[in-house]
């Protein structure tokens, strides 16, 4: 699907055999986000998949081999009766309402709002001017330095995109996830007026904007196996690996970041048993709610490593419901066959961990 976007949108996907070194976007994939999402719901909707858009769990119960999962929405409440269930809020949402333990931070990662500005040009501008100006404001309590990780002339230069954080960003409840998304805007608004008051920047617009506050870190599964930081940067290569990650330890602070970057040839992997809650059957997570350390899960909350836990834990929950099995009682080699079958990229074969 991501191909199918790139090229009908006729963009170029990044060349994977050039090591990037300490420059990880280069290997991040930028495509039309719209598209995207048109092409994944068609392919949900052939494939049979009963999308249920605007509705949340409320309770879900595990008895005599099934769940039974009733959720609530717009004018409508609905009981679904499944073999297997797979936990893909990103908070670890569903696997806290049924009943199993979650892990949290004292502090999580800031969000962010993620836009893009035009009708200023960067090179002309007078940037000390603009530096003296941006410090006033912060020192007058009229702009904040950690949305924009005390760096105006940085978000100018990449005209918005991946700059802003928002502190303390949590999509757990619809309250913080509202208050989330009210800070996020309400920031960008506020910069964007100081930023039109500028010499160069009268003009400036917001040119796009994402419908949300992206949100980093809430809460992660306590899963059979924690994938921790060590495990993470030595590309320990598990028995039950069932997918890849790549990306570096991306911790994001009130400072900005620093990412910890991988050292060559190292390729993270994602066992089973980090996608399955302890004291759980028929039940499985993927995404950002692995069971990790937090530093471990600063780099597989990313999306490549997310749709990889996802294609894994899906293979998984269909092969259990076929045996009439828990995910972890499945043969490993009819796993990691099945996800090969649709393309997917199963870890070192025979390598161990």
């Amino acid at each position: 699907m991501v191909q199918e976007a790139v090229a009908m949108n006729d963009d170029t996907l990044p060349d994977f055999s050039i090591p990037h070194g300490r420059h990880h976007p280069k290997h991040q994939v930028r495509l039309n986000g719209q598209l995207y999402a048109l092409l994944i719901e068609e392919k949900c909707v052939e494939a049979g998949v009963k999308i249920r858009f605007y509705e949340t769990p409320v309770s879900a119960s595990f008895e005599k081999g099934n769940w039974t999962v009733d959720t609530i929405g717009k004018g409508t409440s609905t009981r679904i009766v499944c073999n297997q269930l797979i936990d893909c809020t990103g908070n670890a949402y569903v696997t806290s309402i049924a009943g199993f333990n979650v892990l949290r931070e004292a502090v999580i990662q800031p969000g962010t709002l993620q836009f893009q500005l035009g009708g200023y040009d960067f090179k002309s501008l007078d940037l000390k001017t603009i530096e003296a100006r941006y410090q006033e404001e912060i020192a007058k309590g009229n702009l904040v330095k950690t949305d924009f990780r005390n760096n105006i002339v940085g978000l100018l230069r990449s005209g918005g995109d991946n700059i802003q954080h928002v502190l303390g960003a949590d999509s757990t409840t619809s309250e913080t996830h509202t208050v989330a998304n009210l800070k996020g805007r309400s920031s960008l608004l506020q910069t964007l007026r100081f930023l039109r008051t500028l010499p160069g920047c009268e003009k400036i617009k917001l040119v796009d904007m994402q419908n949300e506050t992206a949100v980093r870190e809430t809460y992660r599964i306590d899963g059979h196996y924690q994938i921790t930081k060590t495990d993470y940067v030595t590309g320990k290569v598990f028995d039950d690996a069932v997918s890849y990650s790549y990306y570096p330890i991306d911790v994001h602070d009130e400072n900005g970041v620093v990412p910890d970057h991988l050292k060559e040839g190292v390729v993270p992997t994602v066992p089973l048993r980090a996608l399955v809650p302890r004291n759980s059957r028929n039940f499985l997570v993927a995404g950002r709610c692995v069971s990790s350390d937090r530093l471990a899960n600063s780099a597989l909350r990313v999306q490549a490593s997310c749709m990889g836990m996802g294609q894994a834990a899906g293979a998984a929950a269909v092969l259990a419901n076929m045996q009439n099995k828990s995910p972890l009682e499945v043969s490993l080699d009819e796993l990691r066959k099945l996800i090969e079958e649709h393309g997917g990229i199963v870890p070192g074969r025979g390598q161990k961990g």
